[in-house]
């Protein structure tokens, strides 16, 4: 991953970011192998050390997609009825427990299989970054996580050598793996919400209420595999 900060007063937020152009394919186009997984995990630490050096204030900022305040923000969550949302306001409850007693970063904040791209078995760059905020590191791995295992038929398989990679770059707490199967509950929550309320007001496009269908699905995936199968499966705890 290339990139320059530029500070610049007359660009939105007050930076420049300009990126190398870096050739690939989507991560969904290419055939995995364990090896694969496992270097996209180790990838997503390194790049996650990478964005702890930057010092950035101006993404310390008021964005929608903050996970650090879901919580407050609950009751405006308006989800269908084909999901469980006590069992999801339940999980972001957890979740922001967890996230305010850890030390925030810069993250990407929006690590899913659309932003990956691939150009080798080893080689990877992360594009659409104009999610970032500030929030503790474990957000992006669990983002990465939930949507790579949700567009992997919930294969824990998948995480697992995700997470053998980011374990060789970054060793989490305790703490911290206990939150991330709420960060991805409370994640898809959140997308289905956002998602749901379009629907509702007659502006939905028909991407939204695919995208809408589909986390349906991964909701109730993800339930039926639960939290102690996901943590002993994927996080091998």
């Amino acid at each position: 991953v290339k990139w320059l900060w530029i500070p610049c007063q007359k660009v939105a937020g007050g930076c420049l970011v300009l990126f190398d152009r870096i050739p690939g394919d989507m991560l969904l186009s290419r055939p995995k192998s364990t090896k694969f997984w496992t270097s996209l995990g180790r990838t997503i630490g390194r790049i996650s050390l990478t964005m702890a050096t930057v010092h950035a204030p101006w993404f310390s900022r008021d964005f929608e997609w903050d996970p650090m305040k879901m919580f407050q923000n609950q009751a405006h969550l308006v989800l269908p009825q084909a999901v469980q949302r006590e069992k999801i306001i339940e999980s972001v409850r957890r979740m922001d427990e967890g996230l305010r007693i850890l030390p925030t970063q810069l993250i990407h904040s929006d690590m899913n299989e659309y932003n990956i791209l691939v150009s080798g078995e080893e080689e990877f760059a992360i594009i659409d970054f104009n999610d970032m905020m500030k929030a503790p590191k474990v957000v992006d791995i669990a983002h990465c996580l939930g949507y790579i295992i949700g567009s992997q038929n919930l294969n824990t398989m998948v995480g697992r050598a995700i997470m053998t990679g980011y374990n060789e770059t970054i060793e989490l707490s305790m703490g911290e793996k206990n939150i991330i199967y709420d960060i991805i509950i409370s994640r898809y929550g959140q997308s289905l919400a956002n998602g749901y309320k379009k629907v509702l007001d007659g502006s939905a496009n028909t991407y939204v209420r695919q995208c809408v269908a589909e986390n349906i699905e991964r909701i109730k995936r993800f339930m039926i595999l639960g939290r102690d199968r996901f943590n002993e499966d994927v996080l091998m705890i």
